[in-house]
C-alpha cells in the first residue's frame, strides 16, 4: 500500500521549514550538556534545573522561531526545534 507524502496529505505543510527547506532546522537541548562536569557544582545544579528555561530565553532574546519538544541523546531531555539559525548561532547557543 502505497501513502501519499506527507505534504500531498497535508498541504499546508509544503510551506513549513522542515518540508520546504526554505530555511535552516536545528534541535538544541539546554538540559544535559556533555561539559557540565567542567563547571563549578553550583552552576551545574543551576543548568540541570532551569537549562531549558534559559534557552528559551537566548532563543527569544536572539529572536529565533523555536517550539519546544521531547528529544533525547542517550537521555530524554526537553529540547527545541530552533528555524533559521545560522551555524555560528547553534554552536554559540550550544557554547552556552
Amino acid at each position: 500500500m502505497e501513502f501519499p507524502e506527507h505534504t500531498e496529505a497535508l498541504p499546508e505543510l509544503q510551506k513549513h521549514p522542515i518540508f520546504s527547506g526554505s530555511q535552516s532546522v536545528g534541535m538544541i537541548s539546554g538540559e544535559n550538556p556533555k561539559w557540565l562536569h567542567k563547571l563549578p557544582y553550583q552552576r551545574q545544579d543551576s543548568i540541570k534545573r532551569f537549562g531549558h528555561q534559559m534557552l528559551h530565553r537566548d532563543l527569544e532574546h536572539m529572536g529565533l522561531r523555536h517550539e519546544a519538544t521531547d528529544g533525547k541523546y542517550e537521555t530524554p531531555e526537553r529540547s527545541y526545534i530552533v528555524y533559521g539559525a545560522s551555524k555560528q548561532q547553534m554552536v554559540d547557543l550550544g557554547s552556552k
